[in-house]
């Protein structure tokens, strides 16, 4: 069985001499940038025109209209929406 990429870094920061909460903490500080890497790279291809901004307008609010349609378990619809929006906002 392959070591995940976290398995392999973990254990390299280990071998650098960090503690498990040392690591713990510089894997999620890589997993922040990770998404702010990702979101940016979004608006850029969309800046570029090799995204659609159209299409992604489009997928939200057919998976809204659809979400409206089903059950989200014991959490509202507009919960799950503003829970959402509230995690992608830039820091």
């Amino acid at each position: 069985m392959t070591a995940s990429p976290n398995d392999l870094l973990s254990q390299h920061l280990s071998e650098q001499g960090l503690d498990a909460i040392e690591v713990q903490a510089v894997l999620k500080k890589l997993e922040e940038y990770d998404k702010k890497v990702i979101r940016e790279s979004v608006f850029d291809s969309i800046e570029r025109g090799s995204f659609s901004l159209d299409a992604i307008v489009a997928e939200a609010v057919s998976e809204l209209s659809d979400l409206q349609t089903s059950s989200i378990g014991d959490e509202s619809l507009a919960e799950s929406v503003a829970s959402t929006a509230t995690q992608q906002q830039p820091r």
